[in-house]
């Protein structure tokens, strides 16, 4: 029954001969597969597209966030899992999402307090350096050039500002981004993160710069500056 699907398909089901790439965006499925073409493996494209969808879809995932990593290591015929999610702020306390003595879920979901210290750069550049070919700042570059030139607010971007509006408000370096006149972008409006590339090409030349230094100092100052406890 499955050939018989197969054989229905239109267009036919993809295949490559060497690699396949797909991500949520043309872009980040691009930047994977040029990561192949290049001579990187697996782990090499799945850094770049991670990458560029931080830029292309910012409201599913970015470097403000985690993630997982489940590799099959051919060679030595071991899964290896890494695991870097956000971790709670160095101050927080159990109490933090009580008030009147009962628990306020939104608390843990939305604003301030609901954000945890970034783990996506540091997990994908000790998966690069541990399994990759090509290097961390290689994987970076396709991203930050994007960057710098702007991009085309994609469909599902467009149509998730108004909810986060609705949702949450618009802080004031969040609405210079992304709702410029105090409205939400359109489709195809371009998206331009000056400071984001200038934080990519931080990144590129050494990602420890994201957790120390002026990086690490502006997150902890701008979390602080809305009720925040993230410290340096």
């Amino acid at each position: 029954m499955l050939a018989v699907l197969a054989l229905l398909a239109w267009p036919p089901p993809l295949h490559a001969a060497h690699g396949a790439v797909a991500a949520d965006h043309a872009w980040a499925s691009e930047a994977g597969v040029d990561a192949l073409k290049h001579g990187g493996n697996a782990v090499d494209a799945a850094c770049a597209t991670a990458l560029m969808l931080g830029l292309t879809t910012p409201e599913s995932s970015g470097v403000g966030g985690g993630g997982f990593l489940v590799l099959w290591v051919a060679k030595e015929k071991k899964v290896v899992a890494l695991d870097f999610r956000e971790r709670a702020p160095a101050a927080a306390t159990r109490d933090m999402y009580l008030r009147n003595g009962k628990a306020v879920p939104q608390l843990a979901e939305v604003g301030p307090l609901a954000i945890g210290v970034p783990g996506e750069i540091a997990g994908l550049a000790e998966a690069v350096e541990k399994y990759g070919r090509l290097g961390f700042r290689r994987c970076v570059e396709p991203t930050a050039r994007k960057a710098h030139t702007g991009t085309p607010a994609p469909y599902h971007l467009a149509r998730t500002l108004p909810i986060v509006q609705k949702r949450s408000g618009t802080a004031p370096d969040l609405a210079r981004i992304f709702f410029p006149d105090g409205q939400p972008l359109a489709e195809g409006a371009l998206v331009r993160r000056p400071d984001f590339a200038r934080t990519l090409d931080a990144v590129a030349r050494d990602w420890h710069a994201y957790y120390r230094g002026s990086i690490a100092k502006e997150m902890a100052r701008a979390v602080k500056a809305v009720g925040g406890i993230l410290t340096e």
